[in-house]
């Protein structure tokens, strides 16, 4: 351990994505060559034929690791729900921002950064649509992630070659007032600004249950 770093019991992974222009979502989609990067977006995009979708910007949690002697103890779920919070702008301190550690002015000859930041002290976070995951399914995986308030979207419908287990990707909406989208789509996501995800579960719901019957009976 290095001197002066306090514990970590949890660590969280997580990358932007989204915020795609909708004339490239179609056209990459027209010619099945999807981008590199975005998961959630092309996947989803891709799976319920929406391409209003790629143009949120989304939050997708790579990975999320509990040290070995702290797990089971609820880190994991208090940390989703501590990074939740922060793109939900509810953890900044706006009297800190472009305040000078400890008042004191950092020597022009000195480079170095600091490993780790008070996300207190930065600048309030993007506007976000949403925070997702992309795991191989399990039922514990399931339970935790639906426990800290994630709904099932999509389910690949061939296994992993490798684990034998199905992709999944779960979402959770952030509820962000400045989310602007067309209304005069058909789009799943352009009737309203929060309930995009509500017929995203709905469609998806229905596609499983007729799922079961086949690939994934």
């Amino acid at each position: 351990m290095i001197e002066g770093l306090p514990e970590i019991y949890c660590a969280v992974q997580v990358a932007i994505e989204g915020d795609l222009d909708k004339d490239y979502v179609e056209k990459s989609n027209e010619n099945s060559s999807l981008p590199p990067g975005d998961l959630i977006p092309w996947t989803l995009s891709t799976y319920f034929l929406d391409s209003d979708f790629p143009k949120l910007k989304g939050v997708r949690i790579v990975r999320i690791a509990t040290h070995p002697s702290a797990q089971k103890l609820g880190y994991g779920k208090k940390t989703l729900e501590l990074l939740y919070n922060y793109y939900q702008g509810q953890m900044y301190d706006i009297t800190k921002l472009n305040k000078e550690i400890n008042n004191e002015k950092i020597s022009d000859q000195d480079n170095s950064k600091p490993l780790l930041i008070n996300v207190a002290e930065l600048n309030p976070p993007e506007n976000f649509s949403y925070i997702g995951t992309s795991f191989g399914l399990t039922y514990g995986l399931y339970k935790f992630w639906k426990s800290s308030g994630f709904y099932t979207t999509y389910i690949k419908t061939l296994k992993n070659t490798t684990t034998g287990e199905f992709s999944c990707i779960m979402l959770k909406l952030i509820k962000n007032e400045n989310v602007i989208l067309n209304e005069n789509t058909t789009s799943l996501v352009s009737n309203s600004k929060f309930i995009w995800l509500f017929n995203f579960i709905v469609d998806f719901t229905i596609r499983l249950i007729n799922l079961f019957y086949y690939e994934l009976h």
